[in-house]
């Protein structure tokens, strides 16, 4: 069901798709230690930031030209990827060591506000506005609190695509829940393969190639090999949508860009570090 269906559904599209634009417009700044500090801002990746927003917006709003504008959400994956990735190499560049603590510190600090203002105002929209999703709406935001949205939507058997009645105002959160649980897997899995190849960026970077590719893999042979559940009712594709396992790729992909890009000549990091008194950082997870 498209957000345009009910007005409190798609007024939290809009406020979602608006914070995570604010989100990826500075990256987590890195501990004051860092003298570099930031990643620059980068033009392009604001201009595709802002044609995400805008075909997502459309899609949901059901304009008929747009088709696939939901793609827009992948690219926000890939964008927080590369720029995440950036982030944890130039802090091991800089200071010889990632903390993880002040990591998911920092991403606390930026998302969690802003989140909890979003569940607050759209539950008490509700209440005043919407009672019948009120129960409904409950359990979801309890899941958008501690990002698990997208899983819970998969254990309570609530389809992406072919959702009956009025959908939860809270569904959009899905895609939130799927990059938080990303920032919260791929830092260690980012220190284990330092550690498993001593640091090298070449077999850092093809290590993280072939996982993306396994993602990819994943879900195209789970559609290919689909079995529909009757002849009357097609198959349902809300897991490959909603997983975090298949959509890794996304945030994978353009994590491995970074990582290539810091093998040449062993000066990746350094390319993406501002001097002192840069500006801000582009957009990114």
């Amino acid at each position: 069901m498209c957000a345009g269906s009910n007005p409190a559904e798609g007024t939290t599209a809009g406020i979602v798709l608006w914070s995570r634009a604010v989100e990826t417009r500075t990256a987590s700044p890195l501990p004051k230690s860092i003298i570099a500090g930031r990643i620059p801002q980068q033009p392009g990746l604001d201009g595709l930031r802002a044609v995400a927003v805008v075909a997502v917006l459309l899609w949901h709003a059901e304009v008929g030209v747009v088709r696939g504008g939901f793609l827009g959400v992948e690219s926000f994956f890939v964008v927080s990827g590369y720029l995440i990735t950036a982030l944890l190499w130039s802090e091991r560049s800089t200071t010889g060591r990632t903390s993880l603590a002040g990591f998911w510190l920092r991403r606390a600090r930026r998302l969690l506000p802003a989140l909890y203002l979003l569940l607050l105002v759209v539950l008490v929209a509700l209440v005043v506005g919407w009672w019948d999703l009120v129960a409904r709406a409950r359990g979801d935001a309890i899941a958008a609190a501690v990002y698990v949205s997208n899983w819970y939507q998969l254990a309570s058997e609530r389809s992406y695509f072919a959702e009956t009645g009025q959908a939860s105002p809270f569904k959009h959160l899905w895609s939130l829940a799927v990059e938080e649980q990303f920032y919260l897997i791929w830092p260690l899995l980012f220190l284990a393969l330092l550690a498993l190849w001593r640091g090298d960026r070449v077999k850092v970077a093809a290590t993280v190639a072939g996982l993306a590719a396994a993602s990819g893999l994943a879900m195209a042979l789970a559609f290919a090999l689909r079995e529909d559940p009757s002849p009357g009712v097609p198959y349902d594709p809300s897991r490959l949508y909603y997983g975090l396992d298949t959509r890794a790729g996304g945030p994978v992909r353009l994590a491995r860009r970074q990582d290539a890009a810091g093998a040449d000549a062993g000066a990746g990091v350094d390319r993406v570090r501002l001097r002192p008194g840069g500006g801000e950082a582009g957009p990114g997870g």
